[in-house]
């Protein structure tokens, strides 16, 4: 199946009914609104553990997969 405006291959309609691709239905306003998802938490409030950090600076430190800190 191709879009009826621009030719290109679609896997599915982006309009029900209609041979019309995502790209060309949202430039000509006929893509639904998306609703956008609730997040089950902020990711920008999280706070790295002790263990995050410990883990964080065991790597930095090269102290990781038998490396030495001097190398």
């Amino acid at each position: 199946m191709k879009c009826s405006i621009c030719a290109r291959p679609l896997l599915h309609c982006a309009v029900p009914g209609i041979a019309i691709g995502p790209t060309c239905a949202k430039r000509r306003g006929l893509a639904p609104e998306r609703v956008p998802r609730v997040r089950l938490f902020d990711i920008r409030a999280t706070e790295p553990t002790t263990h995050q950090i410990d883990w964080v600076n065991l790597i930095n430190a090269g102290g990781f997969a038998g490396e030495s800190a001097t190398a």
